[in-house]
């Protein structure tokens, strides 16, 4: 899916949620996963000195390039990622800004030691999940939100087996000196299907957040 058209639909539930509570009607929390056409996107306090190249360059490479109002500095999203954006209202749920973040992290930390890789760690002050790389360290699940009247947008990207060369084009998440990997490098057998690791991320992140009934459909 491309990434304004992905962007759209956060923003119709994000909004929708907003209504919601100024009714006082029952929460009603949404999540989104999909896999975006090749894009890279800045956060709202992004340098755009971390895009390496001219945004000519990125249009023959076929990458697009959004300004989005996450946090975080420059990432990129396509095809072999899996990107998923909660809308939910962490009032509701009792979740804490610092502790949804770190439930993101968490449920992505526990599928891959479901697939047999235990040695996932946090950094102080970069968020996601990291593994020991060559120079220092690689992130495997790149995470970014936005966060209005404890209501949330955008979310977690999950590299999975995409072409990790298309991050030759940035800085990714501003750093000079870590990499970035993926969950078929780390997993020794393998993988299943794109679409059940999704199934078992979206029961994981449920889990953390203490819903017992999820409802799917598609678009």
């Amino acid at each position: 899916m491309p990434y304004a058209t992905g962007l759209t639909l956060q923003e119709q539930l994000f909004n929708e949620a907003l209504l919601r509570k100024r009714e006082l009607e029952p929460a009603r929390h949404a999540l989104i996963s999909l896999t975006h056409t090749p894009v890279i996107t800045m956060g709202k306090h992004a340098d755009p000195h971390n895009i390496l190249f001219s945004k000519d360059v990125l249009t023959e490479r076929g990458v697009e390039l959004h300004h989005t109002s996450r946090g975080g500095d420059v990432t990129y999203h396509g095809p072999g990622q899996l990107t998923v954006y909660p809308i939910i209202d962490l009032e509701d749920l009792g979740i804490g800004v610092k502790k949804y973040v770190w439930s993101l992290e968490e449920a992505v930390m526990k599928l891959l030691a479901e697939y047999g890789f235990r040695n996932t760690t946090r950094i102080e002050g970069a968020s996601g999940v990291w593994v020991p790389g060559e120079r220092s360290y690689d992130k495997v699940c790149a995470v970014g939100i936005y966060c209005s009247k404890y209501i949330t947008m955008h979310g977690l990207a999950l590299n999975v087996d995409l072409d990790t060369s298309i991050y030759n084009l940035i800085n990714p998440c501003g750093f000079t000196d870590k990499g970035v990997t993926t969950m078929e490098r780390l997993v020794s057998s393998s993988l299943p299907p794109m679409e059940d690791i999704e199934r078992r991320l979206i029961e994981l992140l449920a889990q953390e957040w203490g819903i017992s009934r999820i409802e799917l459909a598609t678009f």
